[in-house]
C-alpha cells in the first residue's frame, strides 16, 4: 500500500476467530517485508462478527507499506481466523476543541481494535469499555484505542483529560496514555498515567492529568493496553473519558421547548444535563421569568442535584395562569460554574385535574347502624396536580345503588386541618348529614367524592358501600335487652317468649307492652263484622302507632298450605293512648263462601 500524502490512513476489516489453547492471530505491518510491527491481534474464540480498525498513521508517509495476517499455535487446532471486508481509508483529521464519551453509544468516537463496549459495572450509564472481552492478550500484542478526531488546544485554557479506569494488569501487562503531536507519526507516554503490572482495582478509580504542556498545538489520543510474549491477560475498562476545560458547558432544555403550553401552575422543568469534561457532580440552578427581557423574576431554585441523564425541578410556587414565561438553567461544579443554557419561551394554560377518588373505610357493608351517632368512614385522598390541595368532600345516600333517588345529598363537608392529610382517616356522623338522622329503617348505600381548591370534583367513591338502619322492632330489642343479648336468637327471634309470660317478644313490641307486662285485651282477638248484611270473619287488637311491622290474614283450606289474603288493609278503630291504637283487619270473603277456609293473623318484621 502507499499511504504517501494521507492524513489519517486506517485499515478496516470485520472478523471472528476460534483459536485453541494458546494459540493466537495477529496483525503486523512492516515497510520492507522484513522487520514487522504488531498492531493487533486475537485469541481464543467469538462467534460473532465484529468490525475492527487499525490506525495506520505511524507509516502515512510511507509509499510501501505491507500488512499481513499471521497465525501461530500450540498444537492446539480449531477454525482459525475468518476476515471479511477488508478496507483503506484515509479518513481525513477532524479536530474538536473538546469531547467527553462514555461509551453509551459504541465506540462512534473511536478507532477501536480489540475496546470493546460491555455491559455490568460500569462508572456510569450502562456501558464501559474493556479492552479484551473473553480473551488473553495475543504475544506482544498492543490493543489501540484511537480517538478519532485530533484535539485543537490552539485555544485553550486550563486543558485536562479525566477518565475512570479499573481491572488488573498481571505481571507483563502495561496500559498507557499517549499523546501524539505530529499527527500519529510518533507517540509519547503521558507517564503520571502509567499503569504497570501488579495493578488491580475491582472499584473505579479517577484519573486526571493536565494537557496544559500541548496548550497551542493540536494533538492526537491514544490509549493502549499490551503485554509480551507470555500472553498475560490484561483486564482494562474505562468509562467517561472527557478533555475540556474546568467549567462545565451549558445544559439542554429539553422541557417545556420553546413555545409549549404547560398545563399546571407549577410546571416541572427538564434539562438534558450539562457535559463536565472531568466528570464532576454537577448541581443545577434554573430561574423563570414572566418577560422576555429577563427583568421580571418570578421564580428560581439555586441548586438541584444531578440525575443521571436529565435535571429535573418542579416550580415551588403558583404560576399567574393564562401568561407566557421564559426559563433557563445553567450547572455548576461546585468551583466552577457553567453559562446558562439557552432561554426558553414557553405558555401556561393550567388544566385542572379533579382529585384522586375517595377510598370508604367503614361501616362494614351491611352493618346494622342503631342511630344518627354511627360513623361514616374514609381515607382522605390527594390532587394529582402539584399544588392543588382539597377543599372538601360531599357525601349522599340513596336506597338504591344507582343513586336514582338521593335521599341525602350532602357536599361542603370540610375536615379539620389538625386531621388532615392524604392517607389519613376521616369520619362524619349520619346524624349530622342533612336529613340523615330523619332516614327510615332499611338498606342504605353511600357514596363520597372529593373536591379540590380549584372546585373540581373528583369521581365517586368505587363500589358498593352500604349499611342498615334498625326498624321500630329492631330499636325496641335493643333498649330492653343489653347489647350483645339483644341480637341472640333465643331472645330477639320473633318466636321466642324469653320472659316467659306467654306472649312472643315480636307480638310484645307490636302491642305496645313492655316484656312480662300483662297483655290485656290487647292481643289480636277473633270479631266477626257485618258488611251489607252479611257477615266477615276478622281479627281485632291494639297495634303500636309506630312499628313498621306488616300484618297481613293468610288463609288454609287444609290448615297446611296457607295464602295472604289480598284486598285487605288495616282499620283504625280509635287511639287508645299517645302511642297506642285499635285496629282490626277482615276478610274481604262472606263466611259461607267456602265450605271449608280457615284464617289467621301473621306478623312480621
Amino acid at each position: 500500500m502507499n499511504l504517501n500524502g494521507t492524513e489519517w490512513p486506517v485499515l478496516r476489516y470485520w472478523d471472528r476467530h476460534d483459536f485453541a489453547g494458546a494459540s493466537w492471530g495477529r496483525i503486523e505491518i512492516s515497510t520492507d517485508n522484513n522487520s514487522w510491527t504488531i498492531v493487533g491481534g486475537v485469541t481464543e474464540t467469538r462467534n460473532t462478527w465484529q468490525k475492527q480498525e487499525i490506525d495506520l498513521s505511524p507509516w502515512r508517509n510511507q509509499v510501501r507499506v505491507f500488512v499481513r495476517f499471521r497465525s501461530g499455535t500450540d498444537g492446539n487446532l480449531a477454525d482459525g481466523w475468518t476476515i471479511d471486508d477488508l478496507s483503506l481509508e484515509d479518513r481525513g483529521a477532524g479536530t474538536v476543541g473538546s469531547f467527553f464519551d462514555s461509551f453509551e453509544d459504541g465506540t462512534a468516537q473511536w478507532l477501536a481494535n480489540a475496546w470493546t463496549p460491555v455491559v455490568g459495572t460500569p462508572y456510569a450509564g450502562s456501558f464501559s469499555l474493556h479492552d479484551t472481552p473473553g480473551r488473553r492478550n495475543p504475544p506482544d500484542t498492543p490493543n489501540h484505542l484511537v480517538l478519532a478526531n485530533e484535539l485543537d488546544l490552539t485555544d485553550a485554557v486550563e486543558p485536562s483529560l479525566t477518565y475512570f479506569i479499573r481491572g488488573t494488569l498481571p505481571t507483563n501487562s502495561y496500559f498507557r496514555v499517549q499523546i501524539s503531536t505530529n499527527g500519529g507519526l510518533a507517540w509519547s507516554d503521558i507517564t503520571a498515567l502509567n499503569r504497570n503490572p501488579g495493578f488491580n482495582s475491582a472499584t473505579w478509580i479517577r484519573e486526571q492529568a493536565p494537557l496544559t504542556p500541548w496548550i497551542g498545538q493540536v494533538i492526537r489520543l491514544r490509549f493502549v493496553s499490551s503485554s509480551d510474549w507470555r500472553q498475560p491477560q490484561s483486564d482494562i475498562f474505562l468509562d467517561n473519558i472527557g478533555v475540556g476545560e474546568p467549567t462545565p458547558g451549558a445544559p439542554v432544555p429539553l422541557s417545556p421547548l420553546e413555545n409549549e403550553t404547560a398545563t399546571i401552575v407549577r410546571p416541572t422543568l427538564v434539562v438534558g444535563n450539562a457535559i463536565d469534561y472531568q466528570s464532576d457532580g454537577l448541581a443545577y440552578q434554573f430561574e423563570v421569568y414572566a418577560g422576555a427581557t429577563l427583568a421580571q423574576f418570578v421564580a428560581q431554585v439555586p441548586s438541584v442535584a444531578s440525575g443521571v441523564s436529565t435535571t429535573s425541578w418542579q416550580v415551588d410556587v403558583d404560576l399567574p395562569d393564562n401568561a407566557p414565561y421564559w426559563w433557563r438553567a445553567r450547572a455548576s461544579d461546585g468551583t466552577h460554574t457553567g453559562p446558562w443554557s439557552e432561554v426558553v419561551p414557553f405558555n401556561l394554560n393550567e388544566f385542572n385535574n379533579p382529585p384522586h377518588p375517595v377510598l370508604v373505610a367503614g361501616p362494614a357493608n351491611d352493618s346494622l347502624m342503631l342511630d344518627g351517632n354511627g360513623l361514616l368512614l374514609w381515607f382522605q385522598t390527594s390532587d394529582p396536580d402539584p399544588g392543588d390541595l382539597i377543599r372538601d368532600y360531599h357525601i349522599q345516600i340513596s336506597s338504591d345503588a344507582a343513586f336514582s333517588t338521593i335521599a341525602v345529598d350532602a357536599p361542603g363537608i370540610v375536615v379539620a386541618p389538625e386531621v388532615a392529610g392524604p392517607g389519613q382517616l376521616a369520619a362524619y356522623f349520619l346524624g349530622d348529614l342533612p336529613g340523615g338522622a330523619e332516614l327510615p329503617s332499611g338498606r342504605w348505600f353511600w357514596r363520597i367524592r372529593a373536591r379540590d381548591v380549584r372546585f373540581s370534583n373528583g369521581l365517586w367513591s368505587d363500589g358498593f358501600a352500604y349499611f342498615r338502619l334498625p326498624t321500630f322492632y329492631q330499636r325496641y330489642l335493643r333498649q330492653i335487652y343489653p347489647d350483645p343479648d339483644w341480637f341472640l336468637y333465643d331472645v330477639s327471634d320473633p318466636s321466642t317468649d324469653p320472659d316467659g309470660n306467654g306472649v312472643g317478644v315480636l307480638m310484645e313490641f307490636a302491642i305496645g307492652i313492655a316484656p312480662g307486662e300483662d297483655p290485656g285485651d290487647r292481643l289480636p282477638a277473633p270479631v266477626s263484622v257485618l258488611f251489607d248484611g252479611r257477615p266477615h270473619q276478622g281479627f281485632e287488637w291494639t297495634s303500636r302507632k309506630l312499628h313498621e311491622l306488616n300484618y297481613r290474614l293468610e288463609s288454609s283450606t287444609n290448615l297446611r298450605n296457607w295464602t295472604t289474603v289480598s284486598g285487605t288493609h288495616i282499620e283504625v278503630l280509635h287511639d287508645v293512648d299517645a302511642t297506642s291504637e285499635r285496629v282490626r283487619l277482615v276478610d274481604p270473603l262472606p263466611v259461607g263462601t267456602w265450605q271449608q277456609r280457615f284464617i289467621r293473623l301473621a306478623i312480621d318484621d
